[in-house]
């Protein structure tokens, strides 16, 4: 998939919006109404909250965590010592510590929402800085197709392109780092 400016949303974009929200809405109420009690509601929200930071670092391919490690964290909560050898490609410690940038990264953005703040730059790279607070590197290919490792660069625009290749072999082409700062200017 090229990558292309930001433009605006088209005249009829109500016939963009997904089918799919509807029905996970409708499920999303099933489930809140079943959850009575308010401490079941906060327990779910909860996992569901840890369900999300472990899922982050897996889909960005920060780490893997082999399925039953991911269920036994988001059930029991985010210790290292829930993580047994062989379960992760990175060190214990290091997961962890990221999972839980993840996280605070995951509860500042509520709590971003909630007090209906202004988008700024200065959110965002702050945002940034605290997702990869314990993040020392990201893997790259290099012009050659080789995998190495590229240090990152903390609450600010990247400097080298990112663009992740599916399984499949499709690229996906993300905005090049000459055009991120104009991006935001449209924005």
């Amino acid at each position: 998939m090229a990558w292309r400016p930001i433009t605006d949303l088209p005249e009829h974009w109500q016939e963009l919006v997904s089918t799919e929200i509807s029905s996970l809405a409708q499920s999303w109420d099933e489930a809140f109404r079943s959850l009575k009690d308010r401490s079941m509601v906060e327990m779910f929200n909860e996992r569901l909250r840890r369900e999300w930071s472990i899922e982050t670092g897996i889909i960005e391919r920060i780490y893997t965590i082999d399925r039953g490690t991911t269920q036994l964290l988001i059930e029991q909560g985010i210790d290292a010592s829930l993580i047994t050898h062989g379960s992760t490609n990175r060190p214990v410690g290091e997961v962890v510590r990221i999972i839980k940038d993840q996280r605070d990264a995951l509860d500042g953005l509520f709590a971003f929402v909630a007090r209906q703040e202004n988008l700024t730059l200065h959110y965002i790279r702050t945002l940034h800085q605290v997702l990869l607070r314990h993040q020392e590197y990201t893997e790259a290919l290099d012009q050659f197709g080789n995998i190495g490792h590229v240090p990152l660069i903390k609450g600010d625009w990247k400097r080298m392109p990112n663009n992740p290749k599916r399984p499949d072999g499709v690229i996906h082409e993300y905005c090049p780092p000459e055009q991120v700062q104009l991006e935001w200017n449209a924005s």
